[in-house]
C-alpha cells in the first residue's frame, strides 16, 4: 500500500497515493523521483496524467527514514519524511501531497478525504512508496531497485550484459565478457542486447558492474503443425523428444486447456541454486499439474511458475484473512480463509478464486460462499466449462459446482464423513476420496463425482493402505499412495491393476532422517545423500530412480515440479534441474483415451536463433 501519513498535535491522518504516468519517465531521465514531497491545499480528483498539485503550498527535500531494496528481506519500499516547523504554514489546511523530483513534477498524488489544519506545532509528513517484487531481480542491496525507489539517479551508460548458465550469484559475477545495452524507448525499461553466439541459457544485466537482473536467453519458436495425441491409461502422453521443446498450446475438443511437459527425474543436476523466501514460516504448495509453486504465510500467497527449469515470480496475493487451505486445478486457485483463523475478519468472504493466465494473477468474482469454515478442500475439473469444489467441515463433505468462466456456486451433494481430514479428487477416475489416517473405514468415503459413472474400490484395499497409519497421502487417477514418515513405511494401491503394495523404505537407505511423499514420488535422505523413488502406476511397486547430495541440513518440504527438484529448508528454497531425456505431457483435464491436439515450440539458444538482438524488459507496476 502506497500511503501518506501525517502526524500532528498527537493525531495521525492517512491517505493513499495515486501513481502518475511520470513515475517511469522521470526515473529514466535520471531524476530521483522521491527526493521531494510537495504539499498543498487544493481539492479535486487526482489523475494519472496530472503532474501538479491543485493548489500548491510548498515543496521540501525529504529524508529517508527506511528503505528495502533487497527482495530476500521482503517487498521493496521506501519511507521518506518532511517536517513543517511550528511557525510554518500556520492556519493552512493540508489537503494534498505528492512525491516529486527536483523539477516538481508529481510522480504520486494524494488528496485527503479530510484536510489537516496546520497549527502552531511541528507537523511530520511521512510518504511510503512500495514496489512489487519483479521476476529476475537479484537479492541483496540491488542498485536498480534503489533507482526505482528514487534514491539514486539512473544512467543508461552504466548498463551492460553477459551470458552464463545461472545457478547462483557467483555465476553472474564470473562473467568476463560483457557488452553494452541500448535503451531505445525513453519511457520503457527495455534493454536491447545484441546477441552473441553462445549456448548459455541465461542473460545477466549489470548496472555499474553489479548484477541486478536475470532473464532467459533462450527464444521459443512455435511449430506450425498441430500434433494429435491419445491420452494413455496412466493419464499421460509420452514424448519421444523432450530436449529443448515446450508446449505452445493444448486443445481438447477445440477448447484450450492447461498442461506441461514433466520430465522423469531419473537424473537430477548436482548443482542447486537458492531462492530466498520472505520468512521461514512460509509453507510451500505445488499444484497437481506441477507447474505452479505457492509460498503461503499468514494472509499472503506468493506465486511462482516453473518455466524452463527456473521459477518465474508471478506476484503476491494479499488477503484480508489468514489462508486456511487452498487447491489449484488447471491454473485456477481456490483459497479459503476461515473466520476462526482470523477472528478480526469475521465479516469477510471465506472463499476467493483466482486464475493464473499469461504471466498474471487475475481474481475471479465468485457468486456465493462457503457456509462454514473448511478443514480441507479439493478443486477439480468436471468436464466442459465446469469445475467442482469439495470441502470438509464438521464431519460433513459438501460438493459445489460452478463454471470457471463465471463462478456461481451451486450445491451438488453432501455426505457424513465422521472425522475425515483428507479429501482429494480425480477427474480421470471421476471420483472423490475422503478419509482419515486411522486404520478403520469409519471416516472414509469413496464416491463418484457429480453422480456419473461407477468406480469400484474395495474396503479391504483401503484398510491395507491405512494399515501403516500414514501421515501423508496422495490420490490420483492411477494410484493412492500413503506414507508414514516416522516408521519409514509406504503403501500404494494401483487402480490400473488392483494391486496393493507395502514398501519398507529402510530397504533402500539405512538411517533415514527425512521422508516426503510428493504425488507418485518418495524422497528419502539420511542428511547427506538423497534418493528419489517412484511408485509405479501399474503394479504399485516402489522403484529407485536417482540419488544425489543434499544441499542443506534441515529439510521442511520436498517437491518435484515439471523439471525441478525443490527442497525447502527454513527460509530458503534449493532448486536443481531435472536432466532426464524422458518425459510426458500431463494436464489436470486429461482423461483416458481422449484425443488432444498439441502445438510444440522449439527452445533455441542465441547460437541457434536467427535473431540479432534480445530485449530484456523490466515490468514495473505500482498501485
Amino acid at each position: 500500500m502506497n500511503l501518506y501519513v501525517i502526524k500532528h498535535n498527537g493525531k495521525t491522518y492517512i491517505g493513499r497515493n495515486l501513481i502518475t504516468l511520470k513515475f517511469l519517465p522521470n526515473i529514466l531521465q535520471g531524476k530521483k523521483s522521491t527526493e521531494y514531497i510537495a504539499f498543498g491545499k487544493g481539492r479535486g480528483t487526482p489523475a494519472i496524467n496530472r503532474y501538479s498539485l491543485f493548489m500548491p503550498l510548498g515543496t521540501k527535500r525529504a529524508e529517508t527514514t527506511a528503505i528495502n531494496a533487497d527482495c530476500s528481506k521482503g517487498g521493496y519500499y521506501i519511507v521518506r519524511k518532511i517536517t513543517l516547523g511550528a511557525d510554518e504554514f500556520v492556519g493552512e489546511t493540508i489537503t494534498e501531497l505528492g512525491f516529486c523530483a527536483v523539477d516538481g513534477e508529481l510522480v504520486t498524488h494524494c488528496v485527503l478525504a479530510e484536510g489537516v489544519l496546520k497549527e502552531n506545532e511541528p507537523m511530520d509528513i511521512y510518504a511510503i512508496l512500495r514496489l512489487p517484487k519483479a521476476d529476475g531481480l537479484f537479492p541483496g542491496d540491488n542498485p536498480l531497485v534503489r533507482i526505482l525507489l528514487g534514491v539514486e539517479e539512473f544512467s543508461a551508460s552504466k548498463l551492460s550484459y553477459g551470458y552464463c548458465n545461472f545457478r547462483d550469484i557467483q555465476d553472474a559475477y564470473a562473467i568476463k565478457d560483457r557488452y553494452l545495452c541500448a535503451m531505445p524507448n525513453p519511457s520503457l525499461f527495455r534493454m536491447d542486447c545484441p546477441l552473441v553466439k553462445t549456448d548459455k541459457t541465461d542473460i545477466i544485466i549489470f548496472y555499474d558492474d553489479v548484477p541486478v537482473l536475470r532473464a532467459d536467453a533462450r527464444c521459443q519458436i512455435s511449430r506450425s503443425q498441430l500434433q494429435s495425441f491419445t491420452v494413455g491409461q496412466n493419464g499421460v502422453i509420452p514424448l519421444e523428444e523432450i530436449k529443448n521443446i515446450k508446449i505452445a498450446s493444448i486443445t481438447k475438443n477445440s477448447v484450450s486447456i492447461f498442461g506441461g511437459i514433466q520430465l522423469t527425474p531419473d537424473q537430477v543436476s548436482s548443482e542447486f541454486f537458492r531462492l530466498n523466501l520472505a520468512s521461514s514460516d512460509q509453507k510451500i504448495f505445488v499444484s497437481k499439474d506441477r507447474g505452479f509453486l505457492l509460498a503461503v504465510s499468514g494472509n499472503i500467497i506468493t506465486v511462482y511458475q516453473d518455466v524452463l527449469g527456473s521459477l518465474q515470480y508471478l506476484g503476491d496475493i494479499v488477503l484480508e484473512g489468514r489462508v486456511s487451505c487452498l487447491d489449484v486445478c488447471m491454473s485456477r486457485l481456490a483459497v479459503v480463509c476461515n473466520h476462526a483463523d482470523t477472528p478480526l475478519g469475521n465479516a469477510g468472504r471465506r472463499l476467493r478464486f483466482f486464475q493464473f493466465a499469461n504471466g498474471k494473477i487475475i481474481e475471479k468474482e465468485v457468486t456465493g460462499d462457503l457456509d462454514s469454515d473448511a478443514q480441507a478442500i479439493s478443486l477439480e475439473y468436471a468436464g466442459g466449462n465446469n469445475m467442482v469444489l469439495y470441502y470438509l467441515s464438521g464431519g460433513v463433505l459438501t460438493g459445489l459446482v460452478f463454471s470457471y468462466d463465471n463462478p456461481v456456486l451451486t450445491y451438488n451433494c453432501s455426505f457424513a464423513v465422521n472425522k475425515a481430514c483428507f479429501v482429494k479428487t480425480s477427474y480421470r477416475r471421476n471420483a472423490v476420496l475422503v478419509t482419515d489416517f486411522e486404520h478403520n473405514l469409519d471416516s472414509s468415503y469413496y464416491k463418484t463425482l457429480l453422480g456419473g459413472g461407477y468406480n469400484p474400490f474395495s474396503g479391504p484395499s483401503l484398510l491395507s493402505l491405512k494399515s501403516i497409519l500414514p501421515d501423508q497421502m496422495h490420490f490420483s487417477g492411477e494410484i493412492i499412495a500413503a506414507l508414514n514418515s516416522e516408521t519409514k513405511t509406504a503403501s500404494a494401491y494401483s487402480f490400473l491393476s488392483g494391486n496393493v503394495r507395502i514398501a519398507r523404505l529402510n530397504n533402500y537407505m539405512q538411517d533415514i532422517k527425512y521422508t516426503f511423499l510428493d504425488g507418485q514420488y518418495i524422497f528419502i535422505t539420511n542428511g547427506s545423500i538423497y534418493k528419489i523413488l517412484k511408485i509405479d502406476s501399474q503394479d504399485a511397486e516402489a522403484r529407485e530412480l536417482t540419488s544425489g547430495q543434499v544441499p542443506c541440513g534441515d529439510i521442511d518440504q520436498v517437491f518435484i515440479m515439471l523439471d525441478l527438484l525443490v527442497i525447502k529448508s527454513k527460509d530458503n528454497l534449493y532448486l536443481a534441474r531435472v536432466l532426464s531425456e524422458k518425459g510426458f505431457i500431463y494436464s489436470d483435464q486429461f482423461a483416458y483415451g481422449e484425443q488432444v491436439m498439441v502445438r510444440l515450440a522449439d527452445v533455441l539458444t542465441p547460437a541457434q536463433s536467427s535473431y540479432n538482438a534480445c530485449a530484456v524488459v523490466l515490468n514495473i507496476v505500482v498501485a
